[in-house]
């Protein structure tokens, strides 16, 4: 039995390192596909625990933004503004809420 285990072990290791090999010699290198999402209307609200979200939400709500998540760990939200409503005049907007600590424009970062 102790003889077994590091054979098998060492019959696994090769065929693991032989994964992705391939006998032709014209091989070429294939870049993961990601789908990359417009974030451009997208806002972060962070707000303070001790006030709560639910003036927050009922403005993005009356406001006509779309809420696409609600990071409760983190006390924030992520909105989608609607078409035609300036980024800019949202984020002031949203900043004049009771209870908003942060409002931030959604990024997408891409690691190479």
């Amino acid at each position: 039995m102790k003889i077994f285990l590091p054979i098998a072990l060492l019959v696994s290791l090769v065929g693991l390192t032989c994964v992705g090999c391939s006998s032709s010699s014209n091989t070429t290198t294939k870049t993961p596909q990601t789908a990359v999402t417009d974030t451009s209307r997208n806002l972060i609200i962070y707000y303070d625990e001790a006030k709560g979200k639910d003036e927050l939400i009922q403005a993005a709500e009356n406001y006509g933004a779309k809420l696409l998540h609600d990071y409760q760990n983190l006390h924030g939200i992520a909105i989608q503004l609607p078409s035609g409503k300036p980024v800019d005049r949202a984020i002031n907007h949203f900043k004049a809420i009771n209870g908003v600590l942060s409002v931030d424009r959604d990024q997408t970062m891409q690691l190479n």
